[in-house]
Order: structure tokens, then C-alpha cells, then sequence
């Protein structure tokens, strides 16, 4: 947190990757996801988009193992906008439509668990 208000990003980042393991081997994917997220926001505003795109793509991986219970909406949403804009930024416009087909399929199985919860 305070390398990313310092705007030591390049840092924060690796900060950032190299915890989401630990979150994932915790048994806390909501933690994961926002580790790689925050990772690929501070690679991308590093100057290092591909790692950032590999970063953003992890979290979503992260989501995908997520239970939809506990799908975090807000982090989904940011990585989502994350992931998408990276896809722009690296050349990678054609995974653009799968992803946003994948993300809403989460959206859509987060809101039904709210709902029949």
C-alpha cells in the first residue's frame, strides 16, 4: 500500500504477484484475484503491459475458481475493466469477445447465488 502511494510501482507489483500464491494456497481466491489485480494495475502504469496482461489474466483465472458466493462484485468488475483494456493495449483484441462471454457467465452465476441464497 504504500509503495503504490509512493508510486513505486514496479515494486508494488511484484509485491503484489508474489502474495497472491500465498492467498491462493490459503484457501482465500477473493485475496488472490485482488493481488493480481492491483498487480496488473501497477505493471500497466509501470510501462510493462504484457505482465500486466499475464498479471490480469491470473486474477481471472483466480475468479474462475472462485465460488459465486463469495465472488468479491467489486473486484470482478475492476478486473474485468483491468483484463479488457489490457487486451487493447497488447494486441490480444481477439480473446476480447471470450473473455467478456466468461465474465458475464460469472456475473450472471454471482447473482443467482445472492439471489437464492
Amino acid at each position: 500500500s504504500a509503495l503504490l502511494q509512493g508510486e513505486v510501482y514496479a515494486e508494488a507489483a511484484r509485491v503484489f504477484e508474489e502474495t497472491a500464491p500465498i492467498a491462493a494456497h490459503r484457501g482465500e481466491p477473493p485475496i488472490e484475484l485482488d493481488c493480481y489485480r492491483l498487480a496488473a494495475y501497477c505493471y500497466e502504469r509501470a510501462g510493462v503491459p504484457d505482465t500486466a496482461f499475464r498479471c490480469a489474466f491470473e486474477g481471472f483465472r483466480a475468479a474462475r475458481r472462485t465460488p459465486p458466493d463469495i465472488l468479491d462484485s467489486a473486484g470482478l468488475t475492476l478486473l474485468t475493466a483491468t483484463l479488457l483494456c489490457l487486451c487493447e493495449s497488447t494486441g490480444r483484441e481477439s480473446m476480447r469477445a471470450d473473455l467478456e462471454r466468461e465474465f458475464e457467465e460469472m456475473e450472471i452465476a454471482q447473482l443467482k447465488s445472492e439471489t437464492y441464497a
